[in-house]
């Protein structure tokens, strides 16, 4: 056997080694959160509900019925708010939404048993998701030890995002899912627990909304905790499948996994003798259904074009700074037989307006600072290599997957604010704060003007009087 064949088999025990030292890393003294921080928790959740709800008022009832069907950037908001809140609705996408319905549809049946309409019964779930996805942003920034302040303005910058006001603003289910991708970070940031339990849930909540957001769940697992048992031996000698078995289920990553797992797949199971048409997210044939959205799939098909660098463009900069929205008309599919609207930035490249200009070099200097930062601050070491390896899983998933990126920001958006608040430990802290004030004053403006752009061509469209299509993707 060559030295070089024994190195590559070496390689998953050294990935092993390296995981495990990554697990173990000592982060020093934990923050412990006192009642201003709550204070200000609460104060920024206030701040996301109401421009949530300026958002909603912006669009009033343009998404309401059928003629919004994919309109707003490919989002499903009619059939969402259906699912949210009546249980005889067409419950299929549960097959990549394993248990949103179970999870969240109670609360909106319950509201509109009340007296709610649907569509203000399910706006007020959103409403509630807007206050708490800042509010738990604030958590997980300050247990990272950011300073209250440092920690808020931060928050401030998610809120001016882009996709706060694009996404917040209508009913979808990207936004619960945002809530556990960010309670992952929470965990994230906190570090172990005496009980496996709150690592149990958190996981199972990433993968119960989408199933592609258990990456963040598994991913937070894996920093936190080590893959190989505590003072055991792996077993050596003459394999045994009992004793090989035996010992990887001991293993904490392998052991709140599967258990997280099971509680999904428990649920997802009740979920589909309890709502109309719900399906499994186990069930082999999604595979085939997704494939459609599939980027090199959709060219071969005359679809819109694979185009990779647009793709991470939407999701690292579009996300927090918004393009100048376009009408564009999407052919036959497999769905709908026949041609339709949708609201688009997918080609729009970067803001064009002074604000967006400043707002967009601001970004991508900030992200170098906290990738800066990232690398020079030991203590969060962990913090630091799980958050890149979301942002990048991400990336890797959706210049692959999906026809507009856009649609996926909510995903994306709170490692990378994890990400560009890592400046702060950069040597230059000063700088990274001046430039995530100027990302949030200046990107805010431009994302409020792309925000009112995209609701005047939706409620154009929807009127039956649609503005020029310009450019004509």
């Amino acid at each position: 056997m060559t030295f070089a064949t024994k190195d590559i088999l070496r390689l998953p025990q050294q990935a092993l080694e390296l995981q495990d030292k990554l697990a173990r890393h000592d982060t020093g003294e934990r923050v412990k959160l006192d009642r201003l921080d709550g204070i200000i928790a609460a104060a920024l959740g206030a701040c996301g509900l109401m421009t949530s709800l300026w958002g909603f008022n912006q669009l009033g009832m343009t998404l309401e019925d059928t003629r919004g069907l994919d309109l707003w950037f490919q989002g499903d908001i009619y059939r969402v708010t259906q699912n949210m809140t009546d249980a005889d609705s067409d419950h299929y996408r549960t097959t990549v939404h394993p248990a949103a319905s179970i999870l969240i549809s109670p609360f909106g049946i319950i509201l509109t048993k009340l007296g709610m309409a649907p569509y203000e019964a399910a706006r007020n779930i959103i409403l509630l998701f807007s206050a708490l996805s800042l509010g738990l942003m604030y958590a997980a920034l300050r247990l990272l030890a950011m300073p209250k302040v440092v920690s808020a303005l931060f928050v401030g910058v998610m809120a001016s995002s882009g996709t706060f006001l694009h996404w917040n603003s209508v009913i979808e289910q990207s936004l619960p899912s945002q809530i556990t991708i960010i309670l992952a970070l929470v965990l994230l940031a906190y570090g172990r627990t005496k009980s496996h339990i709150w690592w149990i849930l958190m996981s199972a909540g990433t993968l119960s909304i989408t199933i592609t957001s258990w990456m963040f769940g598994l991913i937070a697992t894996l920093a936190r905790w080590p893959m190989r048992p505590d003072g055991e031996a792996a077993p050596h000698g003459k394999f045994s499948l009992k004793a090989f078995v035996g010992y990887w289920m001991k293993s904490p990553v392998i052991r709140i996994s599967a258990i997280a797992l099971g509680i999904i797949f428990v649920l997802a199971v009740v979920q589909f003798f309890t709502f109309n048409e719900a399906g499994l997210f186990f069930d082999p044939r999604i595979v085939k259904t997704e494939a459609y959205f599939v980027q090199p799939v959709a060219g071969a098909a005359g679809r819109p074009g694979w185009t990779p660098w647009e793709n991470l463009q939407s999701l690292y900069i579009t996300t927090q700074i918004s393009p100048a929205p376009y009408l564009q008309v999407m052919e036959v599919s497999q769905w709908v037989n026949k041609e339709y609207y949708i609201i688009n930035n997918q080609h729009s490249g970067f803001s064009h307006t002074v604000p967006g200009i400043a707002a967009t070099v601001a970004w991508v200097v900030l992200l170098g600072l906290g990738i800066w930062g990232a690398i020079v601050h030991q203590r969060l070491r962990p913090v630091a290599i799980a958050v890149a390896l979301m942002i990048v899983a991400e990336g890797v998933l959706h210049v692959l997957y999906g026809e507009l990126t856009f649609l996926y920001a909510p995903y994306v958006l709170p490692p990378l604010i994890m990400l560009a608040a890592l400046s702060w430990f950069s040597p230059h802290r000063l700088k990274a704060l001046a430039l995530a004030a100027v990302v949030m004053v200046c990107g805010g403006i431009n994302n409020v003007g792309q925000f009112t752009a995209a609701v005047d061509i939706a409620k154009q469209t929807v009127a039956g009087n649609p503005p020029k299509i310009d450019p004509p993707y």
